[in-house]
């Protein structure tokens, strides 16, 4: 999300908003938050309300609520696009040749990441174990068959693994590829 479309969320939540606290509620610089402002008087964007010598509202005009929600329409786009994105390389993941017939261990949170990779696992009904825990993997290394495979998407469970010298499947880089 650009620097425009922060404070422009800010003032949609609240319009009597110090340009102080919109810094600390978008993580922006006084001086960067004061620029934008600026900015966004100048397109016309918001209009600002002195409603005491210290006391500033700042209000979305029309344009400014279409500018807000066309970056809102563009954003759930752009991120259903991705997650589409992922789930296709997800697919091909599973569908690889080196992959058919193997157990799956699911080393992560459990977060979003696993539960599309759980969706795609039961649709091509691949056995599979979810873990968390460093110790229950090394004892599940120790132990498993080798038709397994692990994947992990987590940096830090990444690089666990790489310090356990185990192959396994680094969805993050596969999805950057």
């Amino acid at each position: 999300m650009n620097n425009e479309q922060q404070i422009l969320n800010a003032i949609d939540q609240n319009n009597v908003i110090t340009q102080r606290d919109m810094a600390k509620h978008t993580g922006l610089s006084l001086g960067t938050v004061n620029l934008v402002l600026k900015r966004l008087i100048k397109k016309g964007l918001i209009k600002m309300e002195r409603l005491s010598p210290r006391t500033i509202r700042y209000i979305l005009t029309p344009t400014g609520l279409k500018s807000k929600a066309m970056a809102t329409y563009n954003y759930i786009i752009s991120s259903y696009n991705y997650l589409r994105e992922v789930d296709g390389k997800i697919e091909k993941m599973l569908t690889d040749d080196d992959n058919q017939g193997c157990f799956m261990i699911l080393y992560g949170s459990d977060d979003e990441l696993l539960s599309m990779l759980q969706g795609r696992l039961k649709v091509h009904d691949i056995q599979y174990i979810h873990i968390m825990s460093l110790d229950m993997l090394k004892e599940l290394c120790t132990t498993r068959k080798k038709n397994s495979k692990i994947i992990a998407w987590e940096p830090d469970r990444i690089e666990e693994l790489q310090k356990l010298e185990v192959s396994f499947i680094d969805f993050i880089k596969l999805v950057h590829d």
